[in-house]
């Protein structure tokens, strides 16, 4: 369980990474598309933080734990390189690298619960329905960026 505990704090620096960086793109848009894709990061702003909470709670279900969940590692908030203001394709790029980090992660989670007995069956489809999720938002994303 040390590996899927790991994993599930990569999952929650991770998604708080995405809420900020889904904000400051939101925020910093600009260009022809900038009505569209601000309301695209800023749904996505607010997914990576219910992602980050759903996350939290199954890492304190799995270790125990009544107080919150410290995370710490490389995936910090405030150390995310942001790409230029109003740059379509860079903030497109860096979306599609978020997203792609995330399917990472959870499809690793998903290898790890799906071959380990006995497993969690809910937190097995809550990280089955993630991967899922995610690959959705990377390939939404990869598709607009093969049009910009």
């Amino acid at each position: 369980m040390d590996e899927v505990t790991e994993l599930l704090k990569q999952a929650i620096a991770l998604e708080m990474r995405g809420v900020e960086l889904y904000s400051y793109l939101s925020a910093n848009i600009s260009g022809l598309y900038r009505t569209i894709l601000g309301e695209l990061f800023g749904e996505s702003a607010k997914e990576s933080l219910v992602h980050s909470a759903d996350a939290r709670m199954w890492l304190k279900a799995l270790i125990g734990l009544s107080s919150d969940v410290m995370v710490s590692g490389d995936m910090e908030p405030g150390d995310l390189p942001m790409p230029g203001v109003g740059n379509e394709r860079e903030f497109l790029m860096a979306a599609v690298d978020q997203e792609s980090e995330a399917v990472n992660i959870y499809s690793r989670l998903y290898s790890i619960l799906n071959t380990t007995k006995p497993t969690n069956i809910g937190l097995l489809n809550w990280v089955q329905a993630q991967v899922e999720v995610e690959q959705r938002d990377l390939i939404e994303y990869q598709m607009l960026l093969d049009q910009i």
